[in-house]
């Protein structure tokens, strides 16, 4: 089983929203249907905008996934927490798996995605291969949306957004002609994003691993 403090923030959250999700639909069972849709939820993380690279009609798969959980058991009076999943923890080994393989130091959301959808069995993989859409496609959108950067801390998605606001600025500017002024070339660029341009350099860590746990 993954150690929590692998995860990022965001991974651990989508954990905690899919347990949460079960809970509250008397499900017993935490499945990999809930933790898909839980990143398909998500605001300001990477999967969303991975699968619309990808081609992907995001509302649709969110439709299809929600029909997905409404056919799992369920059962009242159990104020027990639901388990995970034989399969779900599959998917949590393997998304570790696809971390180390692209030399990230934290399990983020884009490897949850990536283990959801190479797993046989998901809804994630069912509904991407019925919509063309496979693993080297999602990798090809993955380097689009994030480029050359990796997880270095567990919080990494605020670099790859500012980071790609800053590259649309600059492009802007060369569009208009215009030169940037020197604020624009590097002093309103976050720290932490700019360490992170410059070498890779790690940030804090934060405090996402106490979410990982499914209290209610």
């Amino acid at each position: 089983m993954i150690r929590p403090e692998r995860l990022t923030v965001k991974a651990a959250a989508a954990l905690q929203e899919a347990a949460s999700v079960a809970r509250t639909r008397g499900n017993p069972v935490v499945n990999d249907a809930h933790l898909f849709h839980a990143l398909l939820e998500q605001d300001d993380g990477i999967v969303v905008p991975l699968l619309q690279k990808s081609g992907l009609n995001v509302a649709q798969l969110k439709a299809d996934t929600e029909r997905e959980i409404a056919r799992f058991p369920k059962q009242s009076g159990n104020g027990s927490d639901p388990t995970l999943s034989r399969e779900l923890s599959k998917v949590l080994d393997r998304a570790d798996e696809e971390a180390k393989a692209l030399d990230d130091a934290y399990v983020s959301t884009e490897h949850l995605l990536l283990s959801l959808a190479e797993e046989k069995g998901t809804t994630a993989r069912q509904l991407l291969s019925a919509a063309g859409v496979d693993r080297a496609q999602l990798l090809a959108a993955l380097q689009g949306v994030r480029g050359s950067h990796r997880v270095t801390d567990q919080e990494p998605e605020s670099k790859y957004q500012a980071l790609q606001r800053f590259t649309r600025d600059l492009t802007d500017m060369a569009r208009k002609g215009k030169r940037p002024r020197l604020a624009d070339r590097g002093h309103q660029v976050p720290r932490r994003v700019r360490g992170t341009a410059q070498g890779g350099a790690q940030g804090d860590h934060g405090d996402g691993r106490e979410v990982h746990r499914f209290h209610r």
